[in-house]
């Protein structure tokens, strides 16, 4: 058996971050870890009128507020699908915040406004 490991591609944001793997996606997905820092929030708006989203709270303590408004913690799992209003995710906790993302389809920028 060969292992290859990949590295981290990541794209820096006021008080988070979006790490990527070198062949991070398919044709039909793709995957990403964001961390956000206590305190600060990443706020969007999914464009995409067929997109689904999972997202899988991997640490800490995360306050959705706008168009989801609920704390999430370890282990729960947010299913988004389509066009949304403005979702804010806000780290509630002391340590850093880390929601593994899969897309289907794959990611684009242009699927997603980001608010800073």
């Amino acid at each position: 058996m060969k292992i290859k490991i990949k590295k981290f591609k990541v794209d820096k944001h006021k008080g988070w971050k979006a790490y990527w793997w070198d062949g991070f996606e398919t044709k039909s997905e793709s995957v990403c870890l964001i961390e956000i820092a206590p305190g600060e929030s990443l706020n969007h708006q999914h464009l995409l009128s067929k997109e689904n989203e999972y997202e899988i709270i991997l640490e800490g303590k995360a306050n959705y507020e706008g168009e989801i408004n609920k704390t999430f913690k370890f282990g729960d799992v947010i299913e988004q699908k389509g066009k949304s209003g403005l979702i804010k995710i806000k780290n509630g906790g002391k340590k850093p915040l880390r929601i593994l993302c899969i897309n289907r389809p794959p990611w684009r920028q242009k699927h997603e406004r980001i608010f800073n």
